[in-house]
């Protein structure tokens, strides 16, 4: 209470000091007399005066607005802001300093600060433009300016926060892979370990009337016999290309590089047409169903760039979320006998991939065991190099 208070009558307790300044100087020149003195006296009236026309000043009337010169980015794109100034009047300002008031996240990720200063003088208009290094995958609300104006001799300084609302989205970073190449980081002799990239694959469910464009091989000569009239076989599919996509949300050195993992995953098998869901440990009754297209990657993207780590939730389970015909794919950054279960839980009869992110250390003994688990359970694991993801950005 008493900070804000002192912050309150600053600028009060600065015009106050201005005019007994102005004051002494006058007494002075009263009781010293002379040319010089009264020289200082009117010298000094220009400084005093400033301070105080600047205090009345209205510097909220400032008007900016903030460009970027993309819509969107990827983590780890390089990010230029231009912040436009604009004065209803020409009242002389020395100087002007301009600060942007970022997100925490992109303060804590740069080592450029948005802060810029500008001599105004007589002009209505102008323009300061700063960088960002590297953007951070993140749903950003850019809110406020801060900006600030001063006299010759730094006696008296005002400030105004000036809003500047802007919305900006920070799609994670992914790799541009073709299929073949995304198999062969989870491959299995001649066959991916969760896609299938066939359309053959269906099983008989029953018998059914024939009908004009029916394949001579569907004919099921039995049933036809029996009933004396055509029969055809009814086909189910026996395999989904549907893909699930998990992303483990435990605390983890690594979550921005299994981020950047899951986008490539989702960005490739898009575009290859193959239907896609997502969910996260801590969200997983908030599944994205199964969708294929730039709407869905769209959707997957979003939710990609605003997840976050989740160090106070635990695995969450919802087994009716889950597509039952959809092969699940868990990007983790750790494998432990918990994780194992959960992953059995929710597989049932599709095909289970662990997919876990690894820097260059080699598997310690008590993670090659609980490979060799995976395998029993008939889950597929396999360490994915983080390096190639590192900081989010793929190389």
């Amino acid at each position: 209470m008493m900070k804000k208070l002192r912050m309150m009558m600053a600028p009060y307790v600065k015009i106050g000091l201005v005019l007994f300044l102005v004051l002494a100087a006058f007494i002075y020149a009263m009781f010293q007399g002379g040319f010089v003195s009264w020289f200082v006296f009117y010298s000094f009236i220009p400084f005093a005066l400033y301070p105080i026309l600047l205090s009345v000043y209205p510097l909220k009337d400032i008007e900016i607005s903030r460009r970027f010169n993309k819509s969107d980015y990827r983590a780890g794109e390089r990010m230029e802001v231009e912040l436009t100034i604009k004065r209803s009047n020409s009242f002389p300002l020395l100087y002007l300093t301009v600060e942007d008031q970022l997100p925490e996240r992109f303060l804590k990720n740069s080592t450029n600060y948005p802060k810029g200063i500008l001599f105004p003088f007589f002009r209505k208009e102008m323009k300061l433009t700063y960088t960002i290094p590297k953007a951070v995958r993140g749903d950003y609300d850019f809110k406020q300016v801060v900006i600030k104006a001063g006299d010759f001799l730094s006696l008296y300084e005002k400030e105004a926060s000036i809003e500047c609302q802007h919305q900006l989205l920070v799609y994670p970073s992914y790799q541009q892979l073709s299929f073949r190449q995304l198999e062969s980081m989870y491959e299995e002799g001649q066959q991916s370990a969760f896609v299938r990239k066939h359309h053959d694959a269906a099983i008989v469910s029953g018998v059914r009337e024939y009908s004009p464009g029916d394949k001579q091989s569907w004919i099921h000569w039995k049933a036809s016999a029996r009933r004396n009239e055509m029969m055809t076989k009814d086909f189910e599919e026996r395999q989904s290309q549907d893909v699930v996509i998990i992303l483990d949300q435990s605390p983890s050195s690594l979550f921005e590089e299994m981020v950047s993992f899951a986008a490539t995953i989702t960005n490739t098998l898009i575009q290859n047409q193959i239907g896609i869901a997502f969910a996260s440990t801590a969200q997983m009754h908030q599944i994205i169903g199964v969708g294929r297209g730039e709407h869905q990657r769209q959707k997957v993207f979003y939710a990609l760039a605003t997840i976050e780590e989740n160090a106070m939730q635990p695995l969450a389970f919802n087994k009716r979320s889950i597509p039952s015909n959809a092969s699940c794919v868990f990007i983790s950054s750790q494998i432990t006998k918990e994780l194992l279960a959960y992953i059995s839980s929710i597989k049932g009869q599709s095909t289970s991939t662990l997919l876990v992110m690894k820097g260059k250390q080699k598997l310690d003994q008590n993670e090659n065991k609980i490979q060799v688990d995976a395998a029993v359970k008939g889950i597929n694991c396999k360490y994915i190099d983080s390096t190639s993801f590192e900081g989010g950005v793929g190389k």
